[in-house]
């Protein structure tokens, strides 16, 4: 998890395997990853390039171009994503229809430190 557990390797690793040839160029992924800083962006880059995930690419242009492209390790990391990805929707829709009181659901309520927990239809 160290090689991808920080909050914004995912995101950018989500949004290179997203695109066209697999490629984003620096700006874009600035734009499409919401809420990061330049400084962060950088940082987790350059740590994707050298934990192999993504492959750096600079062109001498004025002003200068980078491409960042998913490596052979980082293509094999989406197929896991996106399972995990499936998951989640399908999650997601279950806790809607039960917030939203759907036949069938059983509803417990456990306040546990200020959270609750909300479990589906076996009670589990």
């Amino acid at each position: 998890m160290d090689l991808i557990g920080q909050k914004w390797k995912l995101p950018i690793l989500w949004y290179i395997a997203d695109a066209e040839n697999q490629t984003l160029r620096y700006r874009e992924l600035e734009r499409k990853v919401v809420g990061i800083t330049a400084t962060m962006l950088t940082k987790c880059l350059r740590e994707l390039e050298q934990d192999k995930f993504i492959t750096r690419k600079q062109y001498s242009t004025i002003p200068p171009t980078v491409e960042y492209t998913l490596a052979n390790r980082g293509r094999t990391l989406i197929p896991a994503l996106e399972s995990v990805y499936k998951w989640a929707d399908e999650q997601m829709k279950i806790i809607v229809s039960i917030k939203r009181g759907s036949k069938g659901s059983r509803i417990r309520n456990i306040h546990k430190k200020s959270q609750w927990c909300c479990l589906d239809e076996g009670g589990n």
